[in-house]
């Protein structure tokens, strides 16, 4: 049911006030390929489809490849979609400290050197993660400092940006966003 309304939305609101046009684009030499948004606790208990789907229609019109929406909202379901070509999929708290111990515990009955590919490919095959590490995490949380719990095997190398809540996200402000994100220089330890 939240698939087919996510797409009855998404289709809804397409407009060229939500979409972004290709003037804008030309000023964001870098985009991320994986998008990942963190919906806190509070924010979860009442989430905005619409601002959801806004973000889904934004990310579509960047060719953003994948939408990683992360929640605790036990009426929000855990699913994988596809829409006009950008892979969305929601995870909720299961999904992020279980499959940690869960991988943790096959892994040590092991007796090879434990290695971060093995536990990604572990985390995969088992379906905790179904996509590539985002590039960019956005943050809703009221506690400026907090990942909400967010999967935290998959944010090694991930830009994080805070902000209170996805009820006041707009273009301008995702666009401001995605600038300073271009300009990041990730060095990967060196």
């Amino acid at each position: 049911m939240t698939d087919f309304y996510i797409t009855y939305l998404y289709h809804h609101l397409r407009s060229p006030w939500i979409n972004i046009d290709s003037k804008t684009k030309t000023f964001l030499p870098r985009i991320p390929k994986n998008l990942a948004i963190c919906i806190g606790l509070e924010d979860s208990k009442k989430i905005e489809m619409n601002k959801i789907v806004q973000l889904l229609c934004w990310c579509q019109s960047l060719s953003i490849k994948t939408l990683t929406i992360y929640h605790y909202s036990e009426a929000f379901p855990e699913l994988t979609s596809t829409l006009n070509g950008l892979q969305v999929q929601t995870i909720s708290l299961s999904s992020s400290h279980q499959s940690l111990i869960e991988s943790a515990r096959q892994l040590c009955q092991q007796t090879l050197p434990i290695t971060s590919n093995q536990i990604n490919q572990y985390l995969r095959k088992e379906g905790y993660y179904k996509f590539d590490d985002p590039d960019l995490l956005i943050c809703f949380s009221d506690d400026q400092q907090s990942l909400q719990a967010f999967p935290p095997w998959q944010v090694r190398l991930t830009e994080i940006v805070f902000l209170t809540s996805h009820r006041h996200l707009n273009k301008s402000q995702f666009l401001d966003i995605l600038k300073r994100f271009s300009q990041c220089e990730q060095r990967f330890g060196k």
